[in-house]
């Protein structure tokens, strides 16, 4: 934990406003330690760092032991920390879970996913999914759109399933197509754009706080940010029509337009 402490003091000495941290599992920090909450107490330490705007989480495995009230708490509650959280669930049929190893059921994920969003609705959730695993008919994949419709993420990504010669996978039988894997994966996409789309409309009006990364390659030469729940290089932006700030500066900015993924503001002021 001392190394992370040190490397993120280095990185806000250094101007970096805003540190991602990102494991195979990041929930379970420090389990390999035999360190109890230790993403919990991470978190405790690096909100410490004057200079730190923003600590990010992402790829939160699923698992609901892995995410305890306090943890959730302090990410609905601490501004240093972005109420988001990337949480890969891949799918949520229960023999697709199982054929894919995967090691939460298909009732935990559902209990986990329900409860963050019952109680702690502050915070944004993120999503992957998985389409075209084999043994996915068209019952499963129902379920899974079904779900996405349920939950309505703030961001979701989907992957269509493609063998990879040597794993447990590829000798699973029942392979589903590419083309009904590709016609599965923007079905989805296509029902997430009108659940983002309707979220960022309601957010018109509303002045939030946007970190500002510098010029936009499109539309060109206007200045770009991202709220607490637009994660770099995977998520939305915001393009900012009015106003001035510098690369890493935070200000408050009001929300002007909305599209599918991106939003439109103005600065108010610096925050």
């Amino acid at each position: 934990m001392a190394s992370v402490i040190q490397e993120v003091e280095q990185l806000a000495g250094g101007g970096a406003a805003e540190i991602i941290l990102v494991a195979q599992d990041t929930t379970a920090y420090g389990a390999d330690l035999r360190e109890k909450n230790g993403l919990y107490r991470l978190l405790k330490e690096l909100i410490k760092i004057s200079r730190l705007q923003w600590i990010r989480i992402l790829y939160a495995y699923p698992h609901p032991a892995n995410f305890h009230p306090p943890l959730l708490e302090m990410l609905s509650g601490e501004e240093k920390i972005c109420s988001y959280l990337d949480i890969p669930i891949q799918h949520i049929d229960a023999k697709i879970l199982q054929r894919m190893g995967r090691r939460a059921s298909e009732r935990e994920t559902r209990e986990l996913i329900n409860g963050i969003k019952k109680d702690y609705p502050g915070i944004h959730l993120r999503t992957t999914l998985m389409v075209g695993f084999p043994g996915e008919g068209e019952q499963e994949f129902k379920e899974l759109l079904a779900f996405v419709r349920e939950v309505e993420f703030t961001h979701l990504g989907v992957f269509a399933y493609s063998p990879e010669e040597g794993t447990k996978a590829a000798r699973i039988k029942g392979l589903v197509s590419s083309a009904i894997a590709a016609e599965r994966a923007a079905h989805i996409m296509e029902l997430q754009q009108g659940i983002s789309w309707k979220k960022n409309n309601e957010l018109i009006g509303s002045t939030l706080p946007v970190l500002i990364d510098g010029i936009s390659a499109e539309p060109e030469g206007i200045l770009q940010g991202r709220t607490a729940f637009q994660a770099p290089e995977i998520d939305g932006v915001v393009h900012i029509k009015k106003g001035k700030a510098n690369g890493g500066e935070m200000v408050l900015v009001k929300i002007t337009q909305a599209g599918p993924y991106d939003l439109v503001g103005e600065i108010e002021r610096k925050s």
